[in-house]
């Protein structure tokens, strides 16, 4: 993996965090380079700026650009034959960005898009991921090589990125929300902030942990709901107030303004 080639463009929040990962893996600084307008960004990272046509000889090549950038940078863009493009950018599909690149069918490029989740700045992302058919199995492998310095990675069809979006993109934000309302609960009930918090993260860790030594969602809700007891006072008032169904809304509605947002 040292001597692959790796470029980059784009070095906002998820290109800084992706340069970062790739340093703390078998990567030699001097097989990356970065290209983005805002040279001040590159040097910040510790890289000299470099220009688009420097990236040619890319193995792997990481698109980190928003949305609304695609045009402009992918119409000077050139692949070489064998490299792939990874492609960051939410709600932009693999037919769309091959066709930016070129309309010659005999020129058209492997290309893998992916979604990593904020998890990816401790290396703890779910990432999503999907290929075109020019992407060849040694071609994966090298991609799942570098990917796993990222976190953990599901391939998945295209189709299924929106629903990716509003459970993991997304999904941090509304867990915090979760989690927040669970701190400010305890500090309701007489315990200060820090220990309401501290004892929440630990609360939700052993329930994960439970549920991924084999527990169903149901056993674990049986194992501590005593009849009459305080357990299920409390999931009274859950039921009653459709928690559930507004967390399952809320993943709905974010997943069309995925889809809204192509």
């Amino acid at each position: 993996m040292s001597s692959w080639f790796i470029g980059l463009i784009g070095c906002g929040n998820l290109g800084s965090i992706i340069i970062e990962r790739l340093l703390k893996a078998d990567i030699r600084k001097e097989n990356i380079k970065i290209f983005d307008k805002d040279y001040k960004k590159v040097r910040a990272l510790g890289f000299e700026p470099c220009n688009l046509i420097d990236l040619f000889n890319a193995d792997i090549l990481f698109l980190a650009v928003k949305p609304f950038q695609a045009k402009e940078v992918l119409k000077d863009l050139k692949i070489k034959e064998g490299a792939v493009l990874l492609s960051t950018m939410a709600g932009v599909e693999i037919e769309k960005i091959q066709n930016l690149i070129t309309t010659d069918k005999e020129k058209e490029r492997a290309i893998c898009r992916l979604m990593p989740n904020i998890g990816i700045k401790l290396g703890l992302a779910s990432i999503a991921i999907t290929y075109n058919e020019h992407v060849n199995e040694a071609q994966k492998i090298k991609i799942k090589e570098i990917l796993e310095n990222f976190g953990s990675i599901i391939e998945i069809p295209e189709k299924d990125f929106d629903a990716f979006t509003a459970l993991v993109g997304s999904g941090p934000a509304f867990v915090s929300s979760i989690l927040e309302a669970f701190t400010l609960g305890g500090i309701a009930c007489g315990l200060n902030k820090d220990d309401s918090q501290k004892l929440t993260l630990e609360t939700f860790n052993a329930s994960i942990e439970l549920i991924k030594s084999g527990l169903n969602f149901d056993d674990l809700r049986f194992l501590v709901s005593s009849p009459a007891g305080t357990t299920i006072a409390g999931l009274e008032v859950l039921e009653k107030n459709a928690i559930r169904g507004d967390i399952i809304e809320c993943l709905i509605k974010a997943c069309k303004r995925s889809k809204e947002l192509k």
